[in-house]
């Protein structure tokens, strides 16, 4: 209502937040739903699995990088960067996939609040990955702030995720909807197991509610 209002999706964004953290503690009494093999939220779920346990890892990784300066850690740790690329093939999934059928049944203002979340996220890790060619010591400050703002900003992604967007899916869609989903998916590529150690962005056209577009167009 707000969008159609004509308020900012920035604004909505802000809104968003509070409103998450007014209501977390209910939130947090919800019960994740893992969805069985072959449904399409699944994949969405097991990214987000193996999406914490990379930003765990990533951060016990630059805790020790930090306290030895030791080359070895640093290594190690932007190793784990490069999978967290795996992030951006979530929200390419996400938008490219569930949020054109969300829209479709009239549930468009997540699509339009998350996305533009997605891209906030991603300008961050652009940032930090820039500094991997720099010298780790003297940018070890930039490099834990940078990286824990898009540890946080994720982890925050993932929590909306779980506890709002996924059962506001399986709310609004259909069975159809569903089956026409995971359709689409033999076309793309993605994280679907933790013991993948790098997903695959998404290969071939992308399907939208309307038409297709190739990653090129994309970026």
């Amino acid at each position: 209502e707000l969008i159609n209002e004509g308020v900012p999706v920035e604004d909505i964004q802000s809104l968003c937040d509070l409103h998450v953290a007014v209501f977390k503690t209910g939130l947090d009494e919800l019960a994740d739903e893992p969805q069985p093999g072959g449904h399409p939220l699944r994949t969405y779920q097991q990214n987000n699995i193996r999406i914490t346990q990379l930003l765990n890892k990533a951060e016990t990784l630059m805790k020790k990088a930090i306290a030895s300066e030791k080359s070895e850690y640093w290594a190690a740790f932007w190793a784990v960067v490069e999978d967290l690329e795996v992030v951006d093939t979530h929200y390419i999934l996400k938008e490219n996939q569930l949020f054109p059928y969300l829209e479709n049944r009239g549930f468009s203002g997540p699509a339009k609040v998350m996305w533009g979340v997605h891209n906030d996220i991603r300008r961050v890790f652009k940032q930090l990955a820039a500094l991997q060619d720099g010298g780790a010591a003297e940018d070890a400050q930039k490099i834990s702030s940078l990286f824990a703002k898009f540890a946080k900003d994720v982890r925050a992604m993932i929590y909306k995720e779980n506890k709002i967007l996924f059962p506001a899916a399986l709310e609004h869609l259909t069975a159809g909807d569903w089956k026409e989903m995971k359709n689409e998916e033999v076309n793309m590529t993605y994280s679907k197991d933790e013991n993948q150690t790098k997903a695959g962005r998404p290969q071939g056209p992308l399907p939208l509610s309307m038409g297709a577009l190739t990653l090129e167009q994309i970026n």
